[in-house]
């Protein structure tokens, strides 16, 4: 199946690239593959309003399916792509079909950072998509405690929205302050405060050493040879740039996807956006990988243009 445009990666950087695309009257076919089974979606709310169960699904996504029909964009959703056949400028689904490009766009976001410990991957949770702020919501209705790791922007909504709902919370931070790498101290000590008042207590200069099973429970292992039992377990050790398809398709990858002004990779019919991508900034000479939801719009915006 041949297409004009394909993108990978139906978050908010490839919704924003489709739906500017047919802003700037592209006419061309545009096709949207995303490995969730929604349509394009915003995520800040993910863990705010909608967590706390006050903001409905269908409010946080970019455009309704009726706008997408209309507009000739086709969404191929819970797919996801495993190879990028260059040469043949094709793109290869997990079930082995393949999908045709004129031009390719990437944007595949970021992953969670993970933890390696003994209980594997079950029993505690990441927040990063839909699906997982369901789970999250539906676990907060039953549960008594809760250990939260990592005290950045994530952990520390977690944190202010389980206290609510009258479940003892612990952070553990592995810096000595909350939001270190990304506010003044002056800020920092003011939502640390916040949350304290309102009952959340915080554990700095700690780090995890493991996680084990304890029947129902988890015990954490602390750096400080501390065991804490909790009910649940939330993770928010950050990000990186989802960059592994780019990679293993030859593309020039250095802390996320090398662009150049245009988006363009080192590939002329490639393109990378948002979270993923690695640009150069002009007013600051050097490359910068931004993640926030400014820049994916903003970058879509402007790769749509061109």
């Amino acid at each position: 199946m041949k297409n004009g445009i394909v993108i990978i990666g139906a978050g908010h950087a490839g919704g924003m690239m489709a739906i500017s695309l047919r802003q700037q009257k592209y006419q061309g076919s545009i096709t949207l593959i995303g490995e969730e089974d929604y349509l394009p979606y915003q995520r800040p709310a993910l863990s705010k309003g909608f967590l706390a169960g006050k903001i409905e699904e269908k409010s946080l996504y970019l455009k309704s399916q009726d706008y997408f029909d209309k507009n000739n964009i086709r969404i191929i959703r819970n797919h996801k792509i495993v190879d990028i056949d260059r040469n043949n400028k094709t793109v290869i689904l997990e079930d082995r079909k393949k999908i045709e490009y004129e031009k390719l766009v990437i944007a595949t976001g970021s992953v969670v950072n993970k933890l390696n410990t003994s209980s594997g991957e079950t029993g505690f949770y990441y927040l990063r998509t839909i699906g997982d702020s369901l789970k999250i919501r539906e676990r907060l209705k039953n549960k008594n405690k809760m250990v939260i790791i990592g005290a950045g922007y994530i952990g520390l909504e977690i944190a202010s929205i389980a206290i609510k709902k009258n479940l003892e919370v612990t952070v553990l931070e592995l810096e000595n302050k909350v939001m270190s790498r990304v506010v003044s101290s002056e800020v920092s000590n003011f939502f640390q405060n916040k949350h304290q008042s309102e009952g959340v207590e915080f554990k700095f200069n700690t780090s995890v050493t493991d996680i084990e099973d304890q029947g129902k429970q988890k015990r954490i292992v602390c750096s400080d040879g501390s065991v804490l039992s909790t009910d649940l377990v939330v993770i928010g050790v950050g990000i990186k740039p989802n960059i592994e398809l780019a990679r293993s398709s030859g593309l020039e990858c250095d802390n996320g996807i090398i662009v150049d002004d245009n988006g363009q990779t080192s590939d002329d019919h490639i393109f990378a956006v948002g979270d993923c991508s690695n640009h150069p900034n002009n007013i600051l000479k050097q490359r910068l990988r931004l993640e926030s939801v400014q820049n994916a719009v903003e970058q879509a915006k402007s790769i749509a243009a061109s």
